[in-house]
């Protein structure tokens, strides 16, 4: 009989231990903030739980960006920034996160550029260049991430394409307490802009929600990693 009680309180015990361990698992809250600019998108985050975070690390990460609802630009981490770390994020903080996209898109009828960052005449951007044939048809200028032929791209020759989507992820990284087996865990926080008419309006989406459309005809410029690809379609093609 003893025997059996002191089982049951064992038993007990360890659900009472597993409860509360899951209680104390800590998990990220974040939400979108009114950013600073169109562009960089402001995030603010906390953590649910009881346990602090250690060893936390942010990357932002730009996917896709869309230019007029006619040209797709899937960067697919093409340009990736360290953006934050701290040694402990404490169960009170509150951490306010940028993931900055600053992309644009200049085109002429014979050729276009995409470009990340300001246009600097002692530090040129990133940039991704293609050329236009008069069919339509897209080819890359030059590898990816070499600076413009000359160190000033004279923007004022070519048209500029507004901005209607952006999808980026802020990547976070964290280690658990050494009580909680100082396990290495990641996070990714999706967040889209669209611009409905009234500017980008950047929100922090659900887990399972989908990345951000193609436009739906035009050009598509994709890295895959090893090599950047270009796609003409829909009107965006020209006749001879």
């Amino acid at each position: 009989m003893r025997a059996g009680v002191g089982r049951l309180l064992v038993a007990i015990g360890l659900v009472a231990s597993i409860v509360g361990l899951l209680a104390a698992w800590p998990s990220l809250n974040a939400s979108a903030v009114e950013p600073i600019r169109p562009t960089r998108s402001r995030v603010s985050v906390t953590i649910d739980g009881l346990v602090p975070l250690n060893d936390f690390r942010v990357e932002c990460r730009g996917n896709k960006v869309v230019f007029a609802d006619r040209f797709t630009l899937k960067a697919n981490g093409y340009v990736t920034i360290d953006q934050y770390s701290v040694d402990r994020f404490g169960v009170d903080d509150t951490l306010e996160l940028e993931c900055a996209q600053p992309w644009a898109l200049y085109t002429t009828p014979a050729e276009g550029v995409f470009v990340f960052g300001d246009m600097d005449r002692e530090h040129p951007p990133a940039v991704i260049e293609f050329n236009i044939r008069p069919t339509g048809d897209v080819t890359m200028k030059r590898p990816p991430g070499s600076p413009p032929q000359s160190p000033w791209l004279d923007t004022t020759q070519y048209e500029s394409h507004p901005i209607t989507g952006i999808d980026a992820s802020l990547i976070v990284s964290y280690r658990l307490p050494w009580y909680l087996l100082n396990l290495e865990q990641s996070k990714s926080i999706h967040l889209i802009a669209n611009d409905r008419g009234g500017g980008l309006m950047w929100r922090v989406t659900p887990d399972k929600e989908p990345p951000l459309p193609d436009a739906d005809t035009g050009l598509i410029v994709e890295n895959s990693g090893t090599a950047i690809r270009a796609t003409a379609t829909g009107r965006f093609r020209r006749r001879p």
